[in-house]
């Protein structure tokens, strides 16, 4: 749930609760939200009140903020505690996850690829984000740390990296190939 221009965080949270409770109504008994989109860490506290019984809704799954690839913010700009955590380096990627993960994430959401566009003749473009070597850290130390990670991603490069470093979930893949499908298969 994106909280829109204009729309507190409050207002934002209970359309992510209506919609929670939508879903139970609906005959879903699980759910999993790959990021708050602005909610800092508000899904976290839907799934414990879920699981204390303060809240009706299915068992939830949770991936707090997400960690974007980035240039590093200037000092002089405030960042925004509620969005995506913005790393430039294996060692930040590698925190990010550790915070997530001492937040009481289950799931760390990735962003190897981020976006797409056409060229003229309709030939795909993918935007590609993480080097590989920092996509396998944050993999790597999602792992280590017991959790599962969840990549957003189109195809191209950022596809081929998600499939080599070994994200667990693939989220999206419209340019997926018959090698990458086979690879994911095999891993």
């Amino acid at each position: 749930n994106t909280p829109k221009a204009g729309m507190s965080r409050e207002t934002s949270t209970l359309i992510a609760i209506h919609n929670l409770q939508a879903d139970l109504r609906a005959g879903f008994t699980t759910a999993r939200d790959m990021t708050s989109h602005g909610n800092g860490y508000a899904d976290v506290e839907m799934r414990k009140a879920i699981n204390e019984g303060r809240l009706d809704g299915p068992r939830f799954q949770v991936s707090g903020r997400g960690i974007v690839w980035g240039p590093a913010i200037a000092a002089n700009v405030p960042v925004n505690p509620l969005a995506s955590v913005r790393i430039t380096s294996a060692e930040e990627g590698r925190a990010a996850v550790r915070d997530h993960v001492e937040r009481g994430v289950d799931w760390i959401k990735l962003y190897p690829g981020g976006a797409y566009s056409f060229t003229p003749t309709g030939e795909v473009n993918y935007v590609t984000t993480y080097p590989l070597a920092v996509l396998q850290a944050l993999i790597d130390e999602t792992h280590r740390l017991g959790k599962k990670a969840g990549c957003h991603v189109f195809g191209g490069e950022g596809l081929k990296n998600t499939v080599t470093a070994g994200c667990d979930t693939v989220e999206h893949a419209f340019g997926l190939v018959q090698e990458q499908a086979d690879m994911i298969v095999a891993k």
